[in-house]
């Protein structure tokens, strides 16, 4: 059985705690990041991003998270760090950007499709909230996946725990692009717009 995409809003406490175990777990027990937000004594990565934020996440079949990923509509506040990042200006920013981030798959998932089922579900949110740009910033193996789903690479820039690197931006409502490079998100554009 395919997981099963849901969502947590911000105010789900009990929702957001599990879904920052799933994070400490992918991150510091496995991956061994340094992150400036890990709780150690309760083994729970959860952020300041995560007071105005809808997180997306899916339950395997016995019932455990998975894949979850987090979205962030800048018109709802976005920490100062993370506008310098990305070089977030108006007239689009604020109203019309979104940011994603902690998108992480477990590891027998990680070559299915959920991932992009996670951002697809991103995308979505970002269409039905007339969102313009989405942002991503990513490690440089993962620019080639980010590009099929339609991002563009803008610009190499500091995260603060993660180090060096590539920032990309989505341009929501083009749906041109996100033909040509065969996007998970253009069925989706296509069925939201309308377009036969």
């Amino acid at each position: 059985m395919k997981p099963r995409i849901s969502t947590a809003a911000c105010s789900d406490d009990s929702l957001v705690e599990e879904i920052g175990r799933f994070r400490y777990d992918i991150y510091v027990d496995q991956l061994g990041y340094p992150q400036s937000h890990a709780d150690h004594a309760r083994r729970v990565i959860v952020d300041p991003l995560d007071a105005t934020a809808v997180n997306f996440y899916a339950r395997a079949e016995g019932g455990e998270i998975v894949g979850v990923c987090r979205q962030n509509f800048c018109r709802d506040g976005m920490p100062d760090s993370y506008v310098a990042l990305h070089r977030l200006q108006a007239p689009e920013h604020p109203q019309h950007t979104a940011l994603t981030t902690r998108l992480m798959v477990r590891e027998d998932y990680r070559l299915t499709r959920l991932p992009f089922a996670l951002m697809r579900a991103c995308y979505e949110a970002c269409v039905q909230a007339s969102i313009k740009y989405c942002h991503v910033d990513c490690y440089a193996p993962l620019v080639e996946t980010f590009e099929r789903l339609g991002f563009e690479f803008q610009f190499r820039g500091r995260h603060g725990d993660y180090g060096d690197v590539h920032c990309m931006r989505l341009d929501v409502d083009n749906g041109e692009r996100l033909r040509s490079v065969r996007s998970p998100f253009y069925p989706v554009w296509r069925r939201l717009r309308g377009v036969g």
